[in-house]
């Protein structure tokens, strides 16, 4: 799928998290939409973890996705509860001042 998290293979996109550990020998956390037919609205988290050997080099990487979706529609509801709320203190300033 084109724009995925998930890669068959290292990939050379840039937000790659696998690419990146190999090459940072750091976690690296990717969140991105993984829509589903069923869903589309789908978001995942997807990290890589490096796996070093004695000298420091990248031998392998431990990549794991987690389905955020839930997360995500309560951060948006939350955004715009704040900006409505932001908007009618903006009235309330107007009216009073």
């Amino acid at each position: 799928m084109e724009g995925s998290v998930f890669f068959a293979e290292r990939s050379e996109k840039p937000d790659c998290t696998v690419q990146r550990a190999f090459e940072t020998r750091q976690i690296h956390t990717t969140v991105a939409p993984f829509p589903w037919a069923e869903d589309p609205q789908r978001w995942f988290a997807v990290s890589a973890f490096p796996i070093t050997d004695s000298s420091g080099t990248v031998i392998n990487v431990i990549e794991s996705g987690r389905d955020i979706s839930e997360l995500k529609k309560l951060q948006d509801s939350l955004a715009q509860a704040v900006e409505e709320k932001d908007l009618l203190l903006k009235e309330v300033h107007h009216r009073v001042g």
